[in-house]
């Protein structure tokens, strides 16, 4: 799976939730920008950043 696709789908559900990426960033202990940069397929995210984004929206990580 492509990281752009990826940053997708974590904005897909923050929208969905209608969160912020600072109130996703604040839940999950991440910075606003690195969410944004995952979101636009800029950054990689690590399995450690991947599992506290997922635990920021208080899912299951088969969600994303």
């Amino acid at each position: 799976m492509a990281y752009a696709e990826i940053g997708k789908n974590i904005q897909a559900a923050r929208t969905e939730k209608k969160m912020s990426r600072e109130t996703l960033a604040e839940l999950s202990g991440l910075s606003a920008n690195f969410i944004g940069n995952v979101e636009r397929g800029e950054k990689a995210v690590s399995l450690e950043s991947f599992i506290s984004i997922a635990n920021g929206f208080s899912i299951s990580n088969n969600l994303l």
